[in-house]
């Protein structure tokens, strides 16, 4: 998040609710958290920031791979007033990310190295809110693959300025949770330690924080929409599935954006990752490699981790080595065959997806011959039937008139247009065909559900890529006109009433961004789509 200059709003541990002003500082008074710590926060231009509130332990040493443990008390006095962008590390690529940079726009936040001790939260809210505000709540799941991304890629400040707009304020909480093999170890060691899913355990814990301490900072903690997008639009997709689906009070509604839940298969998949990291560490020889792992120098741990699989990099397009995988403690079965029985949070739902959803992936790829774009296929998904492989194949031809970006001809085909090929499936595959999937499945179970399409931009090869939208929602990087106000207002609605939803009728009717509103039904591609629902049961990761 970016640091306000601006007065301090200091939290008094008091009773009294009154407002003073004091040396150009506005003081206010709240329930305190835990009973006895005084919250220092920052005012700026209406609104009162507090960054890096730790809501668990230091994941180091003893805890690395380990779940979460609560954060211990703050005490009499924490300074929540600076903005220290504290973020997890997780993982650089190998050669440094200068594989993606040349294609990394503005709207898309660059990776740092980030530190272990990271499991904090940023807390934005309207000035002059209390403790008996009772406001709704937009808890932020950042993207990145599971590799990368922090709470600061978006502050939500403008969302926020568009809720007292519109005289619903919210409050806005984006969470840090442990990234790559920090956050999501697998393996068959693994999975009989119980250790899996460790970054879902992360974000799970941030919501129980946010259910003990919200009301002091003045949340509702019973009106809490989750907003993810990509990785964190997929992990919400996880939290609908976890102990049944009866989650309580953790939250009412989700928005996901460019992500559902992927079909990924048992943790004990990821084997050969675990295997690399333990003999790249020399655990491999341990009696116990995952101790061993926790005594493990840092800087020797990320050595080895930077060499896993980058879901940018040419011959790892969306290969995902840190996701979310059925481990039999926290879920089990694919996430779809769950949906199918039912077995979710019946929380209404706003989703959507982006035009172009797969060239920021497939655009670096050497994929150059109908041979290669076979290869890629049975080599990511080796259950397919040769029947199956030759469906895909004919469903994605090697016709770059077709391929994404869509619309653009014979135009930006790279190479000999296979990446328009490959972008067209990406994009379908991980993106269009599981919301739309999941939206129907929910629907069945009657769970109101709302869709969009993003259409606004056009960024020549990339077309209206994946992530581009978080621009236009958070109102950033320039991107404050008409189309933020729009979405930022629809966003809003959902988070203040979201069985009322967001401003247009429910699926199948779907909204289309494009440089303004119009009407459609949730039909892009759809035989392309169908085809691959279809499937899905083999498509896994």
């Amino acid at each position: 998040m970016r640091k306000p200059s601006c007065d301090q709003i200091v939290f008094l541990c008091v009773s009294a609710s009154s407002l003073l002003r004091h040396c150009g500082a506005i003081h206010s008074t709240v329930s305190v958290i835990d009973g006895q710590t005084t919250i220092t926060g920052l005012a700026q231009r209406g609104l009162e920031y507090f960054y890096d509130l730790p809501y668990a332990s230091p994941p180091t040493q003893l805890n690395r791979f380990r779940p979460p443990v609560p954060a211990k008390p703050l005490g009499t006095a924490f300074d929540a007033s600076v903005a220290k962008k504290t973020q997890c590390i997780g993982q650089v690529p190998a050669d440094g990310g200068r594989t993606i940079n040349h294609i990394i726009t503005p709207f898309m936040p660059k990776w740092t190295v980030g530190i272990e001790d990271c499991l904090k939260l940023d807390i934005v809210r309207p000035a002059g809110t209390t403790a008996t505000s009772a406001l709704p709540i937009l808890v932020y799941f950042h993207g990145g693959g599971w590799q990368i991304g922090s709470k600061n890629d978006h502050d939500g400040s403008r969302i926020i300025k568009v809720s007292i707009q519109e005289q619903t304020p919210i409050i806005f909480i984006a969470i840090n949770y442990r990234l790559s093999f920090y956050g999501w170890p697998a393996g068959q060691q693994i999975k009989e330690a119980g250790l899996a899913n460790l970054g879902l355990l992360d974000q799970r814990e941030a919501l129980h924080w946010i259910q003990r301490h919200i009301t002091s900072f003045g949340g509702d903690p019973t009106k809490v929409t989750l907003q993810g997008e990509s990785a964190g639009a997929f992990s919400i997709g996880y939290h609908t599935l976890l102990n049944g689906g009866n989650q309580g009070t953790l939250f009412r509604a989700i928005i996901q954006q460019s992500g559902t839940a992927v079909q990924a298969g048992d943790v004990a998949m990821g084997q050969k990752h675990f295997d690399t990291i333990a003999a790249g560490t020399g655990c491999d020889r341990a009696k116990d490699p995952i101790v061993c792992l926790r005594e493990v120098p840092l800087s020797t741990l990320s050595k080895v981790v930077n060499e896993l699989p980058f879901i940018f990099t040419a011959e790892h397009a969306l290969e995902l080595p840190a996701i979310p995988r059925p481990d039999d403690k926290l879920f089990s079965g694919l996430p779809f065959d769950l949906f199918k029985a039912g077995k979710f949070s019946k929380v209404p739902v706003l989703s959507g997806t982006n035009t172009d959803e797969g060239t920021l992936f497939a655009y670096n790829t050497n994929i150059t011959s109908e041979g290669s774009f076979k290869r890629y296929l049975t080599g990511t998904f080796p259950h397919l039937t040769p029947d199956q492989l030759d469906t895909i194949v004919k469903t994605y031809p090697q016709n770059p008139d077709i391929g994404s970006p869509y619309g653009t001809g014979n135009s930006y085909a790279v190479g000999t247009g296979q990446s328009k090929r490959l972008a067209s499936f990406l994009g379908d595959l991980a993106f269009v065909a599981p919301r739309r999937a999941h939206t129907r499945l929910v629907q069945a179970h009657g769970v109101p559900a709302w869709t969009y399409l993003f259409a606004a931009y056009d960024l020549f090869y990339l077309g209206t890529p994946h992530s581009i939208d978080l621009a236009t929602v958070f109102g950033e990087n320039g991107l404050r006109d008409r189309r933020h106000l729009l979405m930022a207002a629809a966003w809003v609605r959902f988070v203040n009433d979201p069985w009322k939803g967001p401003g247009w009728p429910q699926h199948p009717f779907s909204q289309l961004y494009t440089t303004t509103l119009l009407p459609g039904q949730d039909d892009y591609r759809f035989d392309q789509i169908n085809t691959l629902i279809s499937l899905l049961d083999v498509l896994v990761y």
